[in-house]
């Protein structure tokens, strides 16, 4: 089943036993601007930390994908005490990469360095990959990241995404991975 242009216009709630995965909010911000100054996060994305403008406009990128696209990305909060963790989903970010990625679902995730090595990612993302399966259903999913960042390779496997090719991804060496959805 393929999501249709009207079939949804915010993120499904999904809970997992720690956490729960919903609809970014206005007042997600801060926390979203604060989890973007982690150089545990940016290092590997984006190289510097985002501005405050760049968050809010994350922030609202997140809520926009899933109005245009039917899918996008959650806020990863814990259930026990609502902390904000992180973000993970799916985008079209119309990348200039070859090989072209443009209209396929990418996979990303982002989980503050606080909850880093206790599988809050593992969690976070195998929803949001469980949640693809059934309503992306036939699409290849890719995923991206440094050929040397080793846990996010390990955790793309375990998700079932596989290697397809080394490319570059604006001026640095990116790993591709790919499954069918």
């Amino acid at each position: 089943m393929n999501i249709t242009d009207d079939a949804r216009t915010s993120a499904p709630t999904l809970t997992t036993t720690r956490l729960i995965l919903r609809a970014h909010t206005r007042s997600d911000w801060q926390h979203c601007n604060a989890l973007w100054q982690e150089p545990a996060i940016y290092e590997n994305i984006t190289g510097s930390p985002c501005t405050p403008d760049q968050s809010w406009a994350r922030l609202l990128r997140y809520a926009g994908l899933w109005s245009l696209l039917g899918y996008g990305y959650w806020a990863v909060e814990l259930k026990e005490t609502g902390a904000y963790v992180g973000e993970v989903g799916f985008a079209d970010f119309k990348r200039m990469i070859e090989p072209s990625i443009a209209g396929h679902p990418e996979m990303g995730w982002i989980i503050s360095s606080k909850y880093h090595g206790i599988g809050i990612g593992k969690e976070a993302t195998g929803a949001a990959i469980g949640w693809a399966r059934e309503h992306l259903t036939g699409q290849t999913a890719v995923a991206i990241t440094g050929p040397d960042n080793k846990a996010s390779i390990g955790l793309a496997k375990s998700l079932g995404f596989h290697p397809r090719l080394l490319t570059e991804f604006a001026g640095e060496p990116t790993l591709l991975l790919e499954q069918v959805l």
